[in-house]
């Protein structure tokens, strides 16, 4: 019996089931101890995305979902933004309904580790399609999953981002399938990954999944000798990926009109966030300019975007894929990996300016370092083929002697750049030359200097030592593997360690509510009302959490009006607006958007400021709370009003601080009554019913404007009640940001409900075309 069971586990690597198992077990290692509860909190950094903004996106989502409720607005930040439109609320997408069974933090936990799964399982079955071994298998999916192109983004809290990144493997499956072999069954699998990766919410994700297809299928057409009927397929999958999506796509493209990204981003805003060159040192020592923990990250730009780790020991089997790989696509897989890293490099290449004059869509992104995750996933199919050229009949045996010769080389050289950290004048110089010519969020003052670069050197000479060794275990394994398989498997199992190792130095946790903005929370709490704060150098949605209304927030889904009218309010040029905002004086302006406090930070910042080691853990920064006096309410009478064409002057005068708008509301057409002041002023009063509707009444006894103090939208509709003095209500731009409401003599009771027309089209284009779906997999597997 027992020698059945040592055959029997000998014959496991070949197992058809192994790679996706052994991911898995990979998974809940890395995991294990958040999932469990061993250790507490929520995965990511407690000020990054998770915790400044989708904790409380899911959090407003799905408990309005839970009550029946499909939450169209929010109006807790920016004056009011799209929600469900603003594609990351993630409602239709399948994984995400976890946020209806489970604990807020639980969920936001277990919907991390589901996308790392998912990655891996893809990527493995990417690498199976291309009949490689089930070890090479687990190799490739572990590199996508737990590689610096994929993983670090649990710390930065992209949900959405990790979500949609987990489906490109699949999709690249199956375009790959169409091009081999046109078949139905190929096409609906391209419908459902592409329809899943849209619904995951983030659509720059789609948008370079789809630039490396078009990359990609293009390539392989030239040589196609089926080529009409791949590119056939290609549209059926798109008319079907956009058929079942309707319901979410179609208000999405409806609403970003309105917002600030509906017209071309800046020049220089697009190249930000570029993978630089020096960078690319990342690939052999991941934390060489700062790990989070121990010293303060001082590379360029962010970590998470930066890093293009895949294992040192990882390096050799993709060169020994890209020389002898054992699958024919190897030419391929190395032009598309070095096409897209130079896509990622964005603006520290000639290309990028081509791109973003010519190429559609490229001049409205920015972080064109997100293309090295594209690449890895090409840079993981040549190590798994290097990988199984070892594990095959007849390795390369002098292929894999001079690669390990290589390896032994990069360790002497990793060896010699820890010397180099180590000793103060080369080390020093080279931090001052990447403090000079990188683009560096993180700033280090003067006297903090000398503090900053011991530790970033020791910590960086740290890592070149760690790379060193790793390759001088990966050099012992590949001269073993020039003779036998076991070298080939335990350089397979250096490389998942390393990998598992990375992936573990980079997981945080953050308990909510135990944050820089408790002060204003507690002061929410104690004035409640429909009134707003202008929360400056927070950058989180936690007055959202709290159910207070914020004048600003952390949101890409700003309306362009209110961000201009914002912009223009702290003396800025409002043809800049963005989601960003810096709050520099107190203007009257604010008064407008009901703004009673204004709540700024003073002090450092971990993020953007070096604090010595022991100094971590306690905060310098202190909150300021500034009142506003005399804000205006949620609804407001005029009965004079200034007609003006929609232009810069409008914006200028609207947010000028001597302009009288207590008594004066500016539009941009005529609203069709003769105004005149009444001898007695009327009243308004406005009430939130739900996320998406309004309720108004009002009485006045002369004709009047009511100006509503939320950010105006086209799709805002109004409905009269009964006893209403009117039967139909216009809404107009008031104050050029805000709704204005023509009304007549009389008692007056309406709703208005924010709804894209976009959106019922949709989703009866959902509901057809999810029902031809269904109908096609239905009949494939009765013929089956």
């Amino acid at each position: 019996m027992a020698r059945i069971d040592v055959q029997n586990l000998r014959r496991l690597p070949s197992s058809p089931n192994f790679a996706p198992m052994a991911l898995l077990a990979l998974c809940l290692l890395v995991f294990g101890d958040i999932l469990t509860g061993i250790r507490h909190g929520v995965l990511s950094g407690s000020t990054t995305d998770l915790a400044t903004e989708f904790y409380y996106w899911r959090e407003f989502g799905f408990s309005n979902l839970r009550h029946g409720h499909l939450a169209q607005w929010n109006p807790y930040v920016c004056g009011g933004v799209p929600f469900f439109a603003g594609w990351q609320a993630g409602f239709f997408y399948p994984p995400n309904w976890i946020y209806l069974l489970l604990p807020l933090n639980a969920a936001c936990n277990l919907d991390f580790m589901v996308s790392t799964y998912l990655a891996g399982l893809f990527s493995s079955m990417l690498a199976r399609h291309h009949g490689l071994h089930p070890v090479a298998q687990l190799l490739c999916g572990a590199i996508v999953m737990l590689g610096g192109a994929f993983f670090p983004h649990i710390y930065a809290g992209h949900l959405a981002t990790l979500a949609a990144m987990a489906w490109a493997p699949l999709v690249l499956l199956a375009v790959d399938a169409l091009l081999d072999n046109p078949t139905i069954r190929m096409t609906l699998l391209a419908i459902f990954a592409l329809s899943m990766e849209l619904l995951a919410g983030h659509p720059q994700t789609l948008f370079n999944t789809v630039i490396m297809l078009a990359i990609y299928a293009g390539i392989r057409l030239v040589k196609s000798p089926r080529r009409a009927l791949s590119v056939a397929t290609f549209i059926v999958a798109g008319l079907g990926m956009a058929a079942i999506t309707a319901v979410q796509l179609l208000p999405g493209l409806q609403v970003a009109g309105e917002g600030v990204r509906s017209h071309p981003v800046g020049y220089s805003y697009a190249g930000e966030i570029s993978l630089q060159p020096i960078s690319l040192l990342t690939l052999v020592t991941p934390h060489i300019f700062g790990d989070i923990f121990h010293v303060q990250y001082w590379g360029p730009w962010n970590q998470w975007e930066m890093c293009a780790f895949i294992g040192v020991a990882s390096l050799p089997l993709v060169l020994m894929g890209a020389l002898r790989g054992s699958c024919p696509r190897r030419r391929l897989w190395i032009t598309m990996s070095l096409v897209l890293i130079v896509i990622a490099m964005g603006q520290y290449t000639p290309l990028f300016k081509l791109l973003y004059d010519h190429a559609p869509g490229f001049n409205r992104i920015r972080a064109y370092a997100k293309f090295m995750y594209p690449a890895t996933i090409f840079l993981a199919l040549l190590a798994a083929s290097g990988l199984d050229l070892l594990l095959g009949a007849q390795p390369r045996r002098r292929l894999a002697t001079m690669l390990a010769c290589e390896t032994a080389l990069l360790a002497g050289i990793s060896a010699l750049a820890c010397l180099w950290m180590l000793n103060p004048l080369t080390g020093i110089w080279l931090i001052r030359l990447m403090r000079l010519t990188s683009d560096a969020y993180y700033h280090v003052p003067r006297e903090s200097f000398p503090q900053f670069a011991y530790e970033a050197r020791h910590f960086a000479a740290l890592g070149c030592a760690t790379a060193a060794l790793t390759a001088a275990a990966a050099a012992i394994a590949l001269f073993r593997a020039a003779r036998s398989k076991s070298g080939a498997y335990l350089l397979a199992a250096i490389a998942l360690l390393e990998l598992f190792c990375f992936a573990r130095s980079t997981i945080a946790t953050f308990r909510p509510g135990e944050s820089d903005a408790k002060s204003v929370i507690a002061w929410i709490h104690s004035h409640p009302g429909d009134h707003r704060v202008f929360t400056t150098g927070l950058l989180t949605e936690e007055v959202m959490g709290a159910h207070g209304f914020d004048v600003w927030g952390y949101d890409p889904m700003v309306q362009r009006r209110y961000s201009e009218f914002v912009t223009r309010s702290q003396n800025q040029v409002p043809e800049e607006a963005n989601m960003y905002m810096s709050y520099v004086l107190p203007n009257p302006a604010l008064r407008l958007l009901r703004c009673c406090r204004v709540v700024s930070m003073n002090g450092d910042h971990y993020d953007y400021e070096f604090v010595p080691e022991g100094r971590r853990g306690h905060s310098r920064r202190s909150i300021c709370i500034v009142p506003i006096s005399y804000p205006m309410q949620h609804g407001v009478l005029f009965y004079r009003c200034r007609i003006m064409k929609a232009s810069r002057a409008l914006i200028d005068t609207v947010s000028s601080p001597t302009f009288p708008r207590t008594s004066i509301v500016v539009l941009e057409r005529a609203p069709g009554i003769a105004l005149r002041t009444p001898a007695t002023p009327g009243f308004v009063n406005v009430a939130w019913k739900d996320s998406d509707t309004l309720e108004v009444n009002a009485q006045t006894s002369t004709p009047g404007i009511i100006l509503i103090t939320d950010a105006y939208s086209r799709f805002w509709r109004a409905t009269a009640l009964a006893g209403s003095a009117q039967r139909t209500y216009r809404v107009m731009p008031g104050d050029w940001a805000l709704m204005a409401i023509p009304v007549m003599a009389g008692k007056h009771r309406f709703l208005i409900h924010y709804c894209p027309s976009a959106f019922p089209v949709g989703a009866w284009i959902s509901a057809l075309g999810l029902i031809g779906y269904i109908a096609v997999c239905a009949v494939l597997q009765r013929r089956r």
